[in-house]
């Protein structure tokens, strides 16, 4: 039997059931973070940095601007802010995913025009006043990623059970050399490399 993960999380977040692994034989899994030096806060410890960073803001009378992916982490963010009684300004960009998820039973109803927090996507430009912004990434300031960090890339190994592993994107290399030195049969994956030549 053959599992591949794609971008997986061990944590169950406010948009996203906990992930379920079953044994298998071969296992291909993403090292998007595949190394020790990517540990990430929980789900609680990121969820309380972020109310943590808004409450800041509107104390000092600033408007708290965070930037995130469009897909995924924004619509988590929009669901934390909504739990702890916050409104959202948004683009349409992120209303369309999260119309998205809304047909799956996942609803938003913080985003309002005139929200006191505003939640902006990476790409459009900065405000520039970095006291009242939050750039929040596996690789931001504040460590929410839909990528699993490398522990929970090795629950999720050690869950699988699986007799060979392929590590594919970002530290495939490093993860697959880890996973020799815990005994496991590990290679990385190279691009372009069909399953039938497995």
């Amino acid at each position: 039997s053959l599992l591949y993960t794609g971008d997986v999380k061990w944590f169950k977040l406010r948009t996203a059931e906990k992930s379920r692994f079953r044994r298998a034989d071969v296992l291909i899994i993403e090292a998007t973070f595949g190394v020790p030096m990517y540990n990430f806060p929980s789900p609680k410890g990121v969820e309380k940095g972020l109310v943590a960073f808004v409450e800041s803001s509107l104390d000092r009378g600033k408007t708290p601007t965070i930037y995130a992916n469009q897909i995924g982490k924004a619509q988590e963010i929009l669901k934390i802010l909504e739990v702890h009684g916050y409104s959202v300004r948004t683009s349409r960009n992120i209303i369309k995913v999260a119309k998205i998820y809304e047909k799956f039973g996942i609803k938003f109803k913080n985003i309002d025009k005139d929200g006191e927090v505003l939640l902006r996507e990476f790409r459009v430009p900065k405000v520039g006043n970095f006291l009242s912004e939050l750039y929040v990434s596996g690789f931001g300031n504040l460590k929410l990623s839909n990528h699993a960090d490398f522990w929970e890339l090795m629950k999720i190994v050690e869950k699988v059970r699986p007799e060979k592993i392929y590590t594919v994107y970002g530290y495939a290399k490093e993860f697959a050399k880890i996973l020799r030195g815990f005994g496991y049969d590990a290679d990385p994956l190279h691009t372009g490399v069909g399953l039938g030549k497995l």
